[in-house]
Formats: C-alpha cells, sequence, structure tokens
C-alpha cells in the first residue's frame, strides 16, 4: 500500500487503516522497497510485485518507491520489475538458469 493513499482513503475506517499500516498488516511500497535493497544480488534477474490494493496503490507508486531505495546501476532486477494487476495477464517471465523456462504471471 501507499501510505498516502491509505491516509486518504475514505472507504476505510480508521481502524482497518491501523490494522493494514500494523506490524501484523500488509507491507507499505518502502518497506517492499526497503526488503529489496536488503536481499538484491546479481542473481536477482525478476521481481513480481502482485496484491496491490486497487483503492491503496499504483504501479506508479511502487516504481517509485522501489526507484527511490534501489539504485538502477547497483539492481539490474529494476528493468524488469513487473508488477502483477487483478484484471490482466502480466505477460510471461523467463526463469530458469539459462532463462530458457516460461511461465506465465497472472
Amino acid at each position: 500500500y501507499d501510505q498516502e493513499l491509505l491516509d486518504s482513503d475514505m472507504k476505510r475506517p480508521w481502524s482497518i487503516k491501523q490494522r493494514i499500516a500494523s506490524r501484523h498488516g500488509h507491507l507499505s511500497n518502502e518497506q517492499a522497497a526497503e526488503l529489496l535493497g536488503e536481499i538484491a544480488c546479481e542473481k536477482l534477474k525478476h521481481v513480481i510485485v502482485g496484491h496491490l490494493s486497487s483503492d491503496c496503490n499504483t504501479e506508479k507508486h511502487v516504481r517509485e518507491a522501489i526507484q527511490l531505495k534501489c539504485d538502477a546501476a547497483v539492481h539490474p532486477f529494476l528493468s524488469s520489475l513487473h508488477c502483477a494487476s487483478q484484471d490482466r495477464s502480466t505477460g510471461w517471465v523467463h526463469f530458469g538458469v539459462d532463462e530458457g523456462m516460461l511461465f506465465p504471471v497472472w
């Protein structure tokens, strides 16, 4: 979730917003970006972000948060960052040692 979008969401009561943002709730874009920054290495070729809130997040917000945290020169996965959609196919992503294996991402 994007914190600003969650804060301005008029559909959710304050108690639900608090649960979402708690330690036992969901990952914010910033938390996900921090995790990626910590685990990223030269072997990480693809990142697929999923389970995006349709009300409190956008692909643009996700990409901005991750790009702020992860330098493209250090983290080449940024060129293959995918945001899975709830309503359309993401397309084919190559996985495997030689990246010869194809798997659809939904």
